[in-house]
């Protein structure tokens, strides 16, 4: 079974700035990706590009969850390489090989919060597999997860917002800030074990820096992931992107941070912006 060379998968809890930096990516010119037709014809992907070509379904890049998930069992999000029996491997493969060669791409990217507790799956499917790690501010991701956990609340939607890591059934009954906080240390933990059980695979880009300069940020991500860095992608890309990292402060007071990091631990220290950025 043909394996694609060298898949790209953007990590990280929700808020973490994956999404914009997924969107950016998925303009280079060699990268493929799942956008709408692929999410809703995955067994037709020759079929989902020509719908798409033909402007029938839309291009943008989705997360593709049910796509992810197709094999995923129990309630957890996390999944292990003994789970990617040589069925598994062989359809993922395919599919994403087909996706490749329809396209005309010579790299596929994928991004998908619960694929970030799923990487000794993921290098058991795809061997090559590379990962880039959005690191934000835990202060700002808890903050706008519970924002968004509330705008969720309002319009009825009862699907849980966040990553199903282990002990989850137990998150329930904190409050969303503090459940926030701890599905934002786990899935970091579990993220730094399996970086260092492969060294070389693992680019990070904190959100920051990404929003104050994305291209030099993209040119840090392709050099990484062995991507060309074309002048045409370079101008395509914006001078900088709106930054809202610090709007926390408007909605977590310093006595609610503190009582989160006491129960977390100083884990969480050394995702400050602060940390992060050396500032």
């Amino acid at each position: 079974m043909e394996v694609p060379d060298r898949p790209i998968f953007i990590l990280g809890p929700p808020r973490s700035g994956t999404s914009v930096l997924y969107k950016l990516l998925c303009t280079h010119p060699d990268v493929a990706f799942m956008h709408r037709g692929f999410k809703k014809l995955p067994r037709l992907p020759r079929l989902a590009h020509a719908l798409e070509r033909l402007g029938l379904v839309g291009s943008t890049p989705k997360e593709a969850t049910a796509f992810w998930d197709r094999h995923r069992h129990g309630r957890l999000d996390v999944m292990t390489a003994a789970e990617a029996t040589p069925r598994v491997r062989d359809w993922y493969r395919a599919v994403i090989a087909v996706v490749l060669r329809v396209t005309g791409r010579s790299r596929f990217v994928a991004k998908c919060p619960p694929l970030s507790v799923r990487v000794p799956w993921i290098s058991a499917v795809f061997p090559g597999a590379l990962f880039v790690v959005a690191d934000r501010d835990w202060r700002a991701v808890v903050s706008s997860t519970t924002v968004k956990r509330e705008q969720n609340a309002a319009r009825e939607r009862r699907e849980f917002f966040g990553v199903r890591v282990p002990g989850h059934k137990h998150l329930k009954g904190l409050p969303s800030e503090h459940s926030a906080a701890r599905i934002y240390r786990i899935v970091h933990e579990m993220l730094d074990d399996w970086e260092a059980e492969r060294p070389g695979r693992f680019h990070h880009v904190v959100y920051a820096q990404l929003c104050d300069d994305p291209r030099g940020v993209l040119r840090g991500v392709a050099a990484s992931c062995g991507l060309s860095f074309p002048r045409e992608f370079e101008e395509s890309l914006p001078e900088s992107l709106p930054k809202s990292n610090h709007k926390w402060r408007e909605s977590l007071d310093a006595g609610l941070v503190e009582r989160i990091r006491a129960a977390e631990g100083p884990a969480l220290d050394r995702f400050t912006e602060e940390a992060l950025t050396g500032r």
